[in-house]
């Protein structure tokens, strides 16, 4: 059933944008939003034009939505009823609209839900009303959006054309799944990582895929005790699927050759962690790490056995989102724990992000807008 209400406006604030303190003097860090809870989920995509757009929560479990215009942030709330631990997963389409799959509270304790924007107004709908959460969405190549998720075990939603929402199919009824990410082949065939219970406290990577008439789950790596699970899957050019995770304090990176998982170490890990892959192949990855008890927030990027890391800002952060733009250049948002703000980096300085005269999107209606200096 599709929801209405009323977007209510946000109050402007300040933002400040340029170089921070304990940061890499190549990434351009600025403020988005700021105030309790502010952020603490959050997801990013890039458009076609390079500017960045951000889903996130607020202290009132609203699903609010800022985007960068070529010239300030505009921001809006998109949707209200958020469930207090609700996770959020975007993707923009090709016209750079968004779609974003999220947990909320509006009709019942923890339910997905799903909100895209058409160009002239938000629609959301409720996917599965039963207890769902930890949502991964992606769009196929025409564009409809799937969504993998938990809900007594693993289960996955296909909407296929604007009125043709397919039943949720139930792929497993494993235990204490966590971690979940989606993608589609060129085939639109979709693949998901995720993580389940092998025996407490240990927990195991699993890859599962739709061949086209069935599911089929592989494990990877050895179960370990990983106490914040994070995976990423990401399909190359070639179909070829790569999996970005954690297990216990390292951050890992999984790639299927001929049959057998290739398995390695990137870095070490602490907790969170997203990753995106370039038109070149080349796997790009935003995570927290911890080296002699300091939080950072780290950027690492290459492919197998060939890994370049960096430290974006030396401040203890939340969970992390990262896009790529055309260029394939990193756009991250992220929560900041020490000055409770959403922050934005990307190697792009902001005033340099975006052309607002090219492939702008229009939306309408009232929003606030939050200006900067």
């Amino acid at each position: 059933m599709r929801k209405q209400f009323i977007i209510p406006a946000m109050a402007a604030g300040i933002l400040t944008m340029g170089m921070v303190s304990g940061a890499s003097a190549r990434w351009n860090i600025s403020g988005v939003d700021s105030g309790d809870f502010v952020g603490t989920y959050n997801a990013i995509g890039v458009d076609g034009a390079g500017n960045p757009h951000i889903a996130y929560s607020d202290n009132e479990l609203n699903l609010n939505y800022a985007r960068w215009d070529g010239n300030q942030w505009v921001k809006e709330v998109a949707a209200g009823t958020l469930h207090s631990g609700s996770d959020i997963s975007m993707v923009l389409d090709s016209d750079g609209l968004p779609h974003i799959a999220y947990r909320g509270a509006s009709e019942s304790p923890s339910e997905i839900s799903y909100a895209h924007y058409d160009g002239t107004e938000w629609e959301v709908d409720i996917v599965d009303g039963d207890h769902g959460m930890d949502p991964s969405i992606a769009i196929d190549s025409d564009g409809d959006p799937g969504i993998a998720y938990r809900n007594e075990g693993l289960k996955y939603a296909h909407k296929q054309g604007p009125n043709g929402n397919v039943p949720p199919s139930q792929i497993n009824d494993r235990a204490q799944i966590s971690g979940i990410s989606l993608a589609f082949d060129s085939d639109d065939n979709p693949h998901i990582s995720y993580y389940h219970e092998e025996s407490f406290p240990d927990m195991q990577l699993v890859y599962a895929y739709f061949d086209g008439s069935e599911w089929v789950e592989t494990d990877i790596d050895d179960p370990a005790d990983t106490s914040f699970m994070s995976s990423e899957i990401l399909i190359d050019s070639s179909d070829t699927p790569h999996i970005v995770y954690s297990r216990g304090s390292s951050l890992k990176y999984a790639v299927l050759t001929d049959g057998d998982w290739e398995v390695e170490e990137v870095d070490n890990w602490d907790q969170w962690g997203s990753a995106a892959m370039d038109s070149n192949d080349s796997i790009h990855i935003a995570y927290r790490a911890r080296h002699n008890q300091v939080m950072s927030l780290k950027y690492a990027y290459g492919s197998a056995g060939e890994w370049e890391t960096e430290t974006v800002e030396s401040e203890d952060t939340g969970r992390m989102s990262l896009a790529l733009d055309t260029a394939g250049n990193p756009h991250i948002s992220y929560d900041c724990a020490d000055s409770d703000e959403l922050k934005y980096a990307s190697t792009v300085p902001l005033d340099e992000v975006g052309d607002p005269e090219e492939d702008e999107v229009e939306f309408e209606g009232d929003l606030d807008v939050l200006g900067y200096t």
